[in-house]
C-alpha cells in the first residue's frame, strides 16, 4: 500500500508541476524575451531531471528494460543538456544549475522505493515528464521567439517523442490491465 502511494505521490507531483508550468512556452516576437528565457530554464531543468533520475534508475532498477530505457535518457539527455548549454552561453542566457523541486521531490520518493514498485514509478514519471516536455518542445517549435533556439527544439523534438512512446510503451507492457 505504502509503494502504491508513493507511487501515485511521484506521478502527481510531475503532473501538478507540468501543469503549473504548461504556459513556459509562450513566446514573444524579441528572441531575448522573457518567454525564451524561461523555456531555456524550463528545458535545462527538466533536461538535468531525466539524467539524474535515469542515473538513479541505471543502478536501481530491477527490469533490465528500465535499466536500458534510463540508460537512453542519461545519454541522450546529457548530450542535449550539454548542447543546451553551448548555445545559452552565445546568447548570453542563464541555464540553471540544478532541476526544479518536482524533480528532487521525485527522486526522493524514488529513493524509498525498490524492486517492480521502483521501476513502475520511475516509469510512470518518464511518461508524464515526456508528455509535457513534447508539447513544451511542439509549443517552442511553432512559435518560439529565437530562431537558433527553435533549430535546436525542433533537432531534438524526434528524440523526445521516441522517448515519449518508449516510456509509454514500458507503462503499458508493465500495466497490461491500464492499457485498456
Amino acid at each position: 500500500m505504502r509503494s502504491l502511494q508513493l507511487l501515485m505521490a511521484c506521478g502527481a507531483v510531475t503532473a501538478l508541476v507540468w501543469t503549473a508550468t504548461g504556459s513556459v512556452a509562450k513566446v514573444d516576437s524579441n528572441s531575448g524575451g522573457a518567454s525564451t528565457k524561461t523555456f531555456v530554464a524550463r528545458a535545462a531543468q527538466v533536461g538535468m531531471a531525466e539524467v539524474m533520475l535515469g542515473q538513479e534508475a541505471t543502478e536501481r532498477g530491477e527490469d533490465a528494460e528500465v535499466r536500458t530505457f534510463a540508460q537512453e535518457m542519461v545519454t541522450d539527455h546529457s548530450q542535449a543538456n550539454e548542447e543546451l548549454k553551448r548555445l545559452a552561453a552565445t546568447k548570453g542566457w542563464k541555464v540553471p544549475l540544478n532541476t526544479d523541486a518536482s524533480h528532487r521531490a521525485m527522486a526522493q520518493g524514488l529513493s524509498k522505493l525498490s524492486g517492480n514498485a521502483f521501476d513502475r514509478a520511475y516509469v510512470k514519471g518518464m511518461v508524464a515528464d515526456h508528455n509535457v516536455a513534447v508539447a513544451m518542445f511542439q509549443r517552442y517549435a511553432r512559435n518560439g521567439g529565437d530562431e537558433d533556439l527553435k533549430a535546436w527544439v525542433t533537432k531534438l523534438l524526434p528524440t523526445l517523442e521516441d522517448h515519449q512512446q518508449k516510456a509509454k510503451a514500458l507503462w503499458e507492457k508493465m500495466t497490461p490491465w491500464a492499457s485498456n
